[in-house]
């Protein structure tokens, strides 16, 4: 009977862990396609990476578009700093969408990280999405 009990809780929190990564991937790949134009910009992964205290998820997009790389010298030239922030901002508003909050409060996540590397996986850019 134990082994019966804690088959039915392996199963049934695995299958809520895949209810979101679904909609996740099916939500992300329509961003991807969207920006995709011209451009090389791939949905790479979509993982859990925590339940407890918070329910997060992070979502790595990869591409060769030189519009989506970060300038490198931002820490000293305030105005490839003030253009980083820009493209951060424009990702988010992109990302951080109704529809991807309302996916986060059907499974009751409460944040998506939304990353944007290139090619060789470095990480250009992050768009951090909360729920509320």
């Amino acid at each position: 009977m134990k082994r019966i009990c804690l088959l039915v809780l392996f199963l049934f929190s695995s299958a809520a862990w895949a209810l979101p990564y679904r909609d996740l991937v099916s939500y992300s790949e329509g961003i991807a396609v969207s920006i995709s134009k011209g451009a090389r910009f791939e949905l790479q992964s979509v993982e859990p990476t925590m339940k407890v205290p918070v329910y997060t998820y992070k979502v790595i997009f990869a591409t060769d578009s030189a519009e989506l790389m970060s300038l490198k010298d931002a820490a000293t030239n305030p105005s490839s700093f003030a253009t980083n922030t820009g493209k951060r901002l424009a990702w988010e508003a992109k990302y951080c969408t109704a529809e991807l909050k309302r996916i986060m409060l059907r499974h009751g996540l409460d944040m998506v990280a939304a990353e944007i590397t290139d090619m060789k996986m470095q990480t250009q850019m992050i768009a951090v999405c909360f729920a509320e």
